[in-house]
């Protein structure tokens, strides 16, 4: 049985945990929400409160974790920015090149001690120095651009230069309009690449490529297949060598040129035009 004593100190924490809850941020008026849209008013929701205090101090030491990854890596604003021409002549750009690839041949007892140190502890980039960590993230960098060069280069172009003449010349635009049309952001960069793909230069690859490649789909290619009846690829099929398929072939070409009334439905007057069909054929 609880006591007395122990009655009325829960009635005490129940009073005083009542009286917590009915009073109101500081800031904010008593019985108000945040937000309301009559008021055209942003209450304060009271920053002093552990949750918001946990949020704040997590984006703080998130953004003095970035600093300092960005200094230790030497990533400091835009790092392309410093290389590029305007920035840095041909011949400084190339000896720094040469300063990430130049190096000779690794001996192969070396190159499979250093796979096993980082198979067995990783590699933390972190812990090694600013200039070896900066070396290895920009050694990797122009790996990885040089991978998506290679690629580009090599990857086969969704539509050839007579597709993109033919375009040009159904729907009457130059290849400013097409620019204009397909990039719409960077006219002059479209301009060049269509320069670039009427002569040859690189392959149409890329986004820019997919539109150019959308509007030849639907202005070129399907118009030739509804002028044509079909695809093109099913009509430049060799023929059949088969006698009876070669009979089903031209008996169903036939029958699609013949009227609804002409086209014999029972399986007798299907039998006679075999038949005559035979004869012809014997005959021949």
């Amino acid at each position: 049985m609880p006591t007395e004593e122990a009655g009325t100190s829960q009635t005490r924490r129940k009073r005083r945990w009542v009286g917590a809850a009915k009073t109101s941020k500081p800031g904010q008026k008593k019985g108000r929400k945040p937000f309301t849209p009559g008021d055209r008013e942003w209450q304060p929701l009271g920053m002093d409160s552990t949750i918001a205090k946990r949020a704040i101090t997590k984006r703080e030491s998130a953004r003095i974790e970035a600093e300092w990854l960005a200094r230790h890596f030497q990533l400091e604003g835009t790092s392309l920015g410093t290389e590029s021409s305007t920035a840095m002549s041909s011949a400084k750009r190339e000896a720094y090149r040469a300063r990430l690839t130049a190096f000779p041949r690794m001996p192969e007892h070396e190159l499979q001690e250093l796979e096993r140190i980082i198979g067995a502890y990783g590699l933390p980039v972190a812990r090694l120095s600013s200039d070896t960590a900066a070396f290895v993230l920009r050694r990797i960098m122009m790996e990885y651009f040089k991978l998506n060069t290679l690629r580009r280069v090599n990857s086969p172009g969704l539509f050839t230069k007579d597709e993109l003449l033919e375009l040009l010349h159904r729907r009457g635009w130059t290849t400013s309009d097409l620019a204009a049309i397909t990039r719409s952001d960077d006219p002059r960069a479209g301009m060049t690449n269509i320069s670039r793909w009427l002569n040859g230069a690189s392959n149409p690859v890329g986004i820019h490529a997919m539109r150019v490649n959308r509007l030849i789909e639907q202005h070129v290619r399907k118009a030739d297949q509804r002028r044509s009846g079909g695809n093109l690829g099913q009509r430049l099929k060799s023929p059949s060598e088969n006698p009876e398929t070669v009979k089903r072939t031209a008996r169903a070409r036939k029958s699609r040129t013949l009227s609804r009334d002409q086209v014999p439905t029972a399986s007798a007057a299907v039998e006679a035009v075999e038949a005559v069909e035979a004869e012809e054929g014997n005959d021949a």
